[in-house]
């Protein structure tokens, strides 16, 4: 056993603002850095954009770099899991953050040896293993054994060890994190990757533990229900779409549960991103620091949680050569804030052009014309769907910059074919320079019914609302089928029109939901 590691895995963070000054990394190094311009509105400091990099030559020197990255001053436990599958290292996220403890890697029938190097060098006497001996042998136990204080937490399957893992997270806190008042618990695909992945954030935030428990896509595991209830869990926060977890596990969770929450977008990647703004929402993320990790395989990703979460860090998929839309979305809208985009894994694993593009998104989102992004958030922050005659309650509390509000608002309507919502261009067919189509819906049916202290609206428009305790609320209904995107934006000229660009860019923050009715 050793005392405090040596720092000769870890990577750079020269630029970046981060809880605490990281050393720097030898094994892998990637640098860009660049200046960011702020247009539109009041005017917004310049600040760099570090591209960086955290990874090795394989699975198991990626996680031992993370954990290096960490804790440079060591750490008296780690949180052993096997690299060769995913389920018991990404249920083991909100492990690592109750017990502060890295998450390294192993193999079934052996120890690598960049992972005892990294035990030893962090001077670690206590060693949680996760999962049965399928998952890690007793051979390996047995070596560990020689040297280090072992627990392991297993069930018969992949759920059961999950509960187990949350089980223990439980043991360790005074008591899990709640949102909303409610005692919570993330809720994820045990058959697949991605979303318990973006998960591992949320779950390892320092002031609370939120345990990640796993279901079948369509079946609802004993070992979860059981779980839920020896936990105290009030509120499951469901992540991925109903393909990921279908409606009837969900059903099933609202039966046992105060409330359920879903979080998920049309793919893995958009989903990463109804987290990455859930974090910033709930948890004051700022994006500050951004997390990019690959979309279609999980070894290099399994240890991220921690090292995001310690430092309020939103994780983001993207395959491994070419930027996703929704992560090149959100890093347009979010770029004020980012400080650093830093990759994990090596360049296999994340291509050096995908974490370019990545930066340069961020450094570009707005032009000195003044382009905006979607800046503010409107809730739900998913499409909503209702049948003809029933009402729609939207509001905005904050922007992802985490700039005050300002005052007052207009929200508007337009038509939804007059709104691209995958890259949110609004027509201009007339060439007028502002968007086609204000203050209607597809049929002209939808109307404003309500919004916080407006000082007028109109069927399709409500003027000058403005904040009641910090939130803007509205109510949308329709008697008839229709469709519409609800816009709020800063009017600053104060002509009642949304500017755009020659593209059909916004030229004024804005935020944007679209609602659809449909027949009764």
């Amino acid at each position: 056993m050793t005392s405090p590691p040596s720092t000769t895995a870890q990577e750079d963070t020269e630029g970046a603002t981060l809880r605490r000054r990281l050393p720097s990394l030898a094994l892998v190094l990637t640098l860009v850095t660049s200046v960011l311009l702020v247009g539109s509105g009041p005017a917004e400091a310049a600040h760099e954009i570090t591209a960086a990099r955290a990874g090795g030559d394989d699975r198991y020197e990626t996680a031992a770099t993370l954990a290096r990255l960490e804790f440079p001053e060591g750490s008296g436990a780690a949180v052993l899991a096997t690299g060769e599958t995913y389920p018991d290292a990404l249920a083991g996220a909100a492990l690592t953050g109750a017990s502060d403890a890295p998450l390294l890697l192993v193999r079934q029938d052996a120890i690598p040896e960049v992972t005892s190097s990294a035990l030893e060098e962090l001077g670690v006497s206590n060693v949680y293993l996760l999962g049965g001996e399928q998952a890690i042998s007793r051979e390996v136990e047995a070596e560990l054994e020689e040297d280090y204080e072992l627990a392991r937490l297993a069930g018969t399957t992949r759920y059961g060890t999950a509960a187990a893992v949350a089980a223990e997270v439980d043991r360790r806190e005074d008591e899990l994190g709640r949102i909303a008042g409610l005692t919570t618990a993330f809720v994820a695909s045990g058959e697949a990757f991605p979303d318990a992945l973006a998960a591992g954030s949320l779950a390892t935030t320092q002031s609370d533990a939120f345990p990640i428990l796993l279901v079948r896509p369509d079946a609802y595991p004993a070992e979860t229900e059981q779980a839920l209830a020896d936990l105290g869990i009030e509120q499951a926060i469901i992540v991925g779409g109903t393909e990921a977890v279908d409606e009837h596990v969900e059903r099933h969770l609202e039966e046992d549960l105060t409330a359920v929450l879903r979080l998920g977008g049309d793919d893995r990647t958009a989903t990463a991103v109804e987290l990455a703004d859930f974090a910033m929402r709930e948890f004051d993320y700022n994006g500050e620091l951004t997390v990019l990790t690959r979309s279609d395989d999980f070894p290099d990703a399994l240890a991220t949680g921690l090292h995001a979460g310690r430092n309020d860090a939103a994780i983001l998929l993207t395959p491994p050569d070419d930027l996703a839309d929704p992560t090149h979305d959100w890093l347009h809208d979010v770029c004020p804030t980012i400080g650093v985009v830093r990759a994990i894994g090596g360049t296999d694993a994340l291509h050096v052009a995908t974490l370019d593009d990545a930066v340069e998104h961020a450094e570009h989102c707005h032009s000195s014309e003044g382009q905006t992004g979607e800046t503010y958030i409107v809730e739900p922050t998913r499409p909503v769907t209702v049948g003809a005659g029933a009402t729609v309650d939207l509001h905005v509390r904050e922007r992802h910059d985490r700039r005050p509000l300002q005052e007052p608002l207009d929200v508007t309507l337009f038509p939804c074919g007059n709104v691209d919502r995958a890259t949110d261009r609004f027509t201009d067919a007339d060439g007028d320079g502002f968007a086609d189509g204000i203050a209607t819906s597809t049929n002209g049916d939808v109307r404003i019914e309500s919004a916080t202290e407006a000082s007028r609206i109109d069927p399709g428009y409500a003027h000058n609302a403005r904040f009641l305790h910090g939130d803007l609320s509205w109510t949308l209904a329709s008697d008839a089928e229709d469709c519409t995107v609800t816009i709020v934006f800063g009017d600053i000229d104060g002509d009642n029109q949304l500017p755009v660009d020659g593209e059909g860019r916004p030229l004024e923050h804005y935020g944007a939901r679209q609602v659809t009715w449909t027949a009764s």
